[in-house]
């Protein structure tokens, strides 16, 4: 159904963007650099602290959704720095199972978007 698979991919859309400004959120007031790593194979999204790698504050599981991540024009992470900065802009794209994409916009501010 293409109203379904909208909807879904809206939702994921939201959960995605709100993982990221939460992460940006984060290492504001941490005042440390918070990454976002983006797998695409497994369709799971983390983010750790730099004070704790390697084990996630959170994890989005897109692919339980029926997103799939397609790409990430700057790679596989997003760094987010105390001044809410991000080290790279990237547009992030992703799909539903209808195969109808979306994308979500980080600017190098920053500023979280989605289109």
């Amino acid at each position: 159904n293409g109203v379904f698979g909208r909807e879904q991919t809206q939702t994921g859309l939201a959960d995605l963007a709100g993982h990221l400004r939460y992460a940006r959120h984060l290492a504001m007031t941490k005042h440390e650099p918070v990454r976002v790593l983006l797998d695409a194979d497994r369709g799971v999204v983390s983010m750790t602290r730099s004070g704790s790698p390697g084990r996630p504050v959170t994890e989005l599981r897109l692919n339980e959704k029926g997103i799939t991540i397609v790409r990430s024009s700057a790679g596989p992470v997003v760094t987010f720095y105390p001044s809410g900065r991000s080290a790279t802009g990237t547009t992030i794209t992703l799909r539903n199972q209808q195969r109808e994409t979306r994308t979500v916009t980080v600017s190098v501010t920053g500023q979280v978007s989605t289109y």
